[in-house]
């Protein structure tokens, strides 16, 4: 699957908690939503997870977003609550059992130029660079080494993330080019409970980048 949308950057928004929150989300314009079962202050259980994914309709991906489970787990996880993508850390294994159309990316903390070699090796549909915290897997606010991704950017679809905001995802999409953009924090009252209209904002500004 590709990282696409005909309106424009393609936008994910990561760590809901409240079904109300996705479908604000949803009606912002978003491309995607997440949902996460790593350990998180944005950690949601199956259930809750249910519950949100019921709001997400056709056209918008719902994503589960993973740390180190084991690959079976990730993909009954996904038959189950019939996502559409799945995220993880580049160096879990891939499963025999996820779906076929499942839209996969793999995430890289970067902290230098060296994390971002071999990046077209990785068996994906995108890579998903984050900037790197140590002991925490996303959703720090930090924002990932611009200089360095600018320097050495994948020679594939790639999502940025790390400590976008409204206020600076225009420059990002206009200065690094990246196939999408995901947040968290930077759309938040506090963890786990999105500001609708920060949502909004940051869907605006990915879509108009500067000059």
């Amino acid at each position: 699957m590709r990282i696409s949308d005909p309106r424009g950057t393609w936008v994910k928004v990561d760590g809901f908690t409240r079904p109300q929150d996705v479908e604000e989300a949803v009606q912002a314009g978003v491309s995607a939503v997440g949902f996460i079962f790593a350990l998180s202050p944005r950690q949601v259980s199956l259930g809750q997870a249910a519950k949100m994914r019921e709001r997400v309709p056709e056209g918008v991906i719902a994503f589960g977003v993973f740390d180190g489970n084991r690959p079976a787990a990730i993909a009954r996880t996904a038959r189950h609550l019939e996502l559409g993508g799945v995220q993880f850390p580049a160096p879990t294994q891939l499963s025999d059992d996820l779906p076929e159309e499942l839209l996969v990316l793999r995430t890289v903390r970067v902290r230098g130029a060296e994390d971002l070699s071999g990046l077209e090796e990785l068996g994906c549909d995108a890579v998903h660079l984050d900037a790197y915290v140590d002991g925490v897997l996303g959703g720090t606010g930090q924002t990932a080494p611009w200089d360095e991704i600018e320097s050495s950017p994948p020679a594939r679809a790639w999502v940025l993330s790390g400590g976008l905001r409204p206020d600076n995802v225009a420059e990002a999409v206009s200065r690094l080019g990246p196939d999408g953009v995901d947040v968290s924090s930077g759309v938040e009252r506090e963890p786990g409970l999105k500001d609708p209209e920060k949502v909004r904002a940051f869907v605006e500004a990915a879509r108009t980048p500067r000059g």
